[in-house]
């Protein structure tokens, strides 16, 4: 049964019920990127796609 798995797996990494409204906030709500994750996109798309 993988979604008793899934339950149980999601159960012990957010175990208490402050986990997992922090992590369905930055789900719902994610930050604006910082300017080092922008340029890590840049280069990251200037490997992946060859764009300058």
């Amino acid at each position: 049964m993988e979604a008793c798995k899934i339950i149980t797996d999601n159960n012990v990494i957010l175990s208490t019920l402050e986990d997992k409204k922090i992590f369905l906030s930055a789900i719902l709500n994610p930050p604006e990127p910082n300017d080092k994750l922008k340029k890590a996109q840049l280069r990251v798309n200037q490997i992946s796609f060859g764009c300058n």
